[in-house]
């Protein structure tokens, strides 16, 4: 990439800051669309449960790879569960 790795570790840098600034709102964002999507098909099949447990593991989560982490495992719950369904 480039011999100077002072820029590698400078754009590293304001790239965690700014990520770190704004990671309450793409938390907040993420938690809203994630439930808009679901809700309606967890509602028809009674999972209403599962998804405030899932909302509230979001919820919980500090730094951005707990977040993306917590999302992820939630998440595949109903994506496996739905992929069961469909066969």
């Amino acid at each position: 990439m480039t011999d100077q790795p002072w820029i590698h570790e400078v754009v590293g840098r304001v790239a965690s800051e700014i990520l770190e600034r704004h990671s309450a709102e793409l938390q907040d964002e993420l938690v809203r669309r994630a439930i808009e999507e679901v809700q309606p098909r967890l509602a028809a099949r009674g999972g209403s449960e599962k998804l405030l447990a899932a909302v509230a593991a979001v919820q919980a989560s500090t730094g951005q790879r707990d977040i993306l982490n917590s999302l992820l495992d939630q998440t595949c719950g109903f994506f496996v569960h739905e992929a069961s369904c469909l066969w």
